[in-house]
Parts: structure tokens; sequence; C-alpha cells
């Protein structure tokens, strides 16, 4: 017997994979965000964007641009669970020019 509401909405390797396919390095923010849009995964009027100077970062991800900026979302409830749950958070970073230059995945969870 499968349990089905342990089952993921989607996968962080689905995601990649979308977005290996569907956003090559060098989209603008405006095409990052419509991208984002389209697939449900983020609120085109609630998109946040940070700007990579003086960031501190613990990863290390802004450092690498100091001029770019850094667009943040997140697939909320990706794994649906009974105690914990899990988001993915997507980071995209751009250069100066706006221009995707890398992106990064991560699975989080959470608990009551």
């Amino acid at each position: 017997l499968q349990m089905y509401w342990f089952r993921p909405r989607i996968t962080q390797a689905e995601v990649r994979q979308q977005i290996q396919t569907g956003l090559p390095m060098g989209s603008t923010v405006k095409q990052t965000i419509e991208f984002l849009s389209a697939r449900g995964w983020i609120d085109p009027h609630n998109v946040e964007i940070y700007a990579n100077r003086d960031n501190r970062g613990s990863d290390g991800f802004e450092q690498k641009d100091p001029e770019g900026s850094t667009l943040l979302a997140t697939i909320q409830n990706a794994y649906p669970g009974f105690l914990v749950s899990g988001s993915i958070l997507m980071e995209f970073d751009f250069n100066a020019e706006g221009q995707l230059t890398r992106y990064q995945l991560r699975d989080v969870y959470t608990g009551p």
C-alpha cells in the first residue's frame, strides 16, 4: 500500500530539469520571473530580488558577483507531509547587466 499523501508534488530534480530546458543562462530577470510565474512557482507581483553588494549571505552565492543581484523564490509545500513538510528554495543570480549567470536549489523542511 503506497502512501500517496507523502508523494512530492514536484521534486528538486524535476524543477532542475525544467530550468535547464526552459531557462537558458543569459536570461533576463523579467524572463526568469515569467518562467517561474508560468509554472505557478511564484507570484509575479511578490518577487524578492536584492542587490548582491554588501550582502553577507552564508553560502557565498552573492559574493561571486557583487555587482549583480539575486532573485529568491520558493515552491511551497513541494513535499507535503503530516508532521514535516518541505519546500524548494531557488536562488537565481544575475550579473550587473541583469543576465542569469547561475542558480541553485535547496530543499527546506519545516515541522510544527
